[in-house]
């Protein structure tokens, strides 16, 4: 029976899991880590989801301003992010939150390393173990195991470790508002959003100019 049974897991495919993460630059850089399935669409949604989620673990309660740093990818760079930021922008003032600017800054092509990529390497290296390069990753049996060595990786950083099974749909939400969205948004590697009665003000960044956006609204 063992024998059959290891001939069949010989058979199987992995199956890809997904880690995406927030670091926060407090004294301890902490993490928040979200896996997900080949099921899970990347995008937009999945960025808003993890930020929204962020929100509702009142991790920015007290913050007037927040910035953020991430890479230049689709999955960051689109027009869902910025109207989904409007929207948690607007409703921190109708709720009397005193958060009132949110500052986006897109790392150039080649610098995301400095301060993103070396901590995802880090697990990534974890995987081989005692083992040098040449040989097999270890396996990770189930989302328990996984836990556990994420965990271990990171050590006192890691605040929370969750299975993403699904995104919300930010990009229905916010459709209606893009007729007033910015054109060519990829090219802006910063954006101020800052919210004053009921109305968000949007100051881009190009390498050459800087632009002001007035009055993008999402419901609330």
């Amino acid at each position: 029976v063992l024998s059959c049974l290891l001939k069949v897991m010989k058979g199987l495919k992995r199956i890809k899991n997904k880690i995406t993460g927030v670091q926060f630059w407090d004294k301890r850089h902490s993490l928040f880590l979200y896996r997900s399935l080949p099921n899970v669409r990347t995008g937009g949604n999945m960025t808003m989801t993890i930020i929204a989620d962020l929100f509702n673990k009142r991790m920015f309660d007290k913050a007037e301003e927040i910035f953020i740093n991430w890479d230049g990818s689709a999955d960051n760079v689109n027009y869902t992010c910025l109207f989904g930021f409007v929207h948690i922008l607007l409703c921190a003032e109708i709720d009397g939150s005193p958060l009132r600017s949110i500052t986006i800054l897109r790392f150039l092509v080649g610098h995301t390393h400095d301060e993103l990529d070396a901590t995802f390497g880090q697990a990534s290296q974890e995987t081989y173990g005692t083992h040098s390069r040449g040989d097999s990753r270890r396996d990770i049996l189930d989302f328990q195991d996984l836990n556990n060595f994420m965990h271990g990786c990171f050590e006192g950083r890691l605040k929370a470790f969750e299975h993403l099974q699904g995104t919300w749909n930010w990009d229905d939400f916010i459709r209606p508002y893009k007729n007033n969205a910015i054109k060519g948004i990829q090219k802006h590697f910063a954006m101020q959003l800052q919210v004053r009665n009921k109305h968000t003000h949007v100051y881009t960044h190009t390498h050459i100019h800087t632009h002001t956006h007035s009055h993008l609204s999402t419901p609330y």
